[in-house]
């Protein structure tokens, strides 16, 4: 994790942040990292998206 989170001193501070520790950790693919990270960020919170996640 220390080289994905040079810049930051290892703490995810950035959304994008999280799209490359998934990509190289969990082998998602930038797509797939890009989706966890918007069902992550909770700003558009609905009840249509909250049955897309499950």
């Amino acid at each position: 994790m220390k080289e994905q989170l040079e810049e930051t001193y290892g703490v995810m501070v950035y959304q994008e942040d999280v799209i490359k520790v998934c990509h190289h950790f969990a082998g998602l693919d930038l797509a797939d990292a890009d989706v966890l990270r918007r069902a992550m960020s909770g700003k558009s919170r609905s009840k249509r998206d909250a049955a897309d996640c499950r």
